[in-house]
């Protein structure tokens, strides 16, 4: 029982997991495969949990509900709220890992919105795509593979993968390459709190209707 009502789980290891609050900007760990759930701890975020991911030991990843992301690079305990990005907005984010002069990328749920990227030890987040998602298109899943960046955006009837090969190097005149679902099987690839995935040591990509 982990103490809170749960808005999404990352399982670092057999034993270590975190749980993001529901309604909450907390999050709670387990070092014990579930068995006890330590308080949850704030992350700082002005709103609540929406997303979290786990990045390695002891590193920690959430988007929260207002534009936001923090991270822990200690298992919980201690969390660096990030600057918000656009308020109202549900985001997804991954990074390529929590040291300064690594790379932490966002994007929204918001229609017409860009895909964003911060490098830790700046303030600033950068426009990393030439145009935007669509006009009426939101994203609801974001992977990263070495540094190839997967970017998952839907309509509510049809879906764009968005990928750039090259994320640390991209910016706001970069064109991403992308594949879309309209005409096919009209699927709506917008299931959360996280909607893409990718296979452990792979290239495979799963996505939730």
């Amino acid at each position: 029982y982990a103490g809170e009502n749960i808005q999404d789980l990352a399982v670092e290891s057999t034993d270590v997991a975190y749980a993001a609050t529901d309604g909450e900007n907390t999050v709670s760990k387990t070092e014990n495969a579930g068995f006890i759930w330590d308080d949850a701890e704030s992350t700082g975020m002005s709103g609540n949990c929406h997303m979290i991911t786990s990045l390695g030991e002891d590193l920690v990843l959430v988007g929260g509900t207002e534009g936001e992301a923090a991270y822990s690079t200690d298992g919980g305990e201690d969390w660096e709220d990030l600057d918000q990005i656009a308020a109202g907005a549900a985001v997804q984010v991954t990074a390529s890992g929590l040291e300064e002069g690594d790379f932490i990328y966002a994007a929204l749920d918001t229609l017409g919105e860009d895909i964003y990227r911060l490098e830790i030890g700046d303030d600033d987040w950068d426009d990393v795509i030439d145009g935007n998602l669509g006009a009426t298109y939101g994203a609801y899943g974001i992977a990263l593979v070495d540094n190839v960046c997967y970017v998952l955006a839907s309509d509510g009837a049809d879906s764009i993968l968005f990928r750039t090969l090259s994320a640390s190097s991209v910016d706001d005149d970069s064109t991403w390459s992308s594949k879309a679902t309209t005409d096919a099987d009209n699927v709506a690839l917008n299931d959360g709190p996280q909607g893409l995935f990718v296979s452990t040591g792979s290239t495979k990509l799963w996505a939730l209707s």
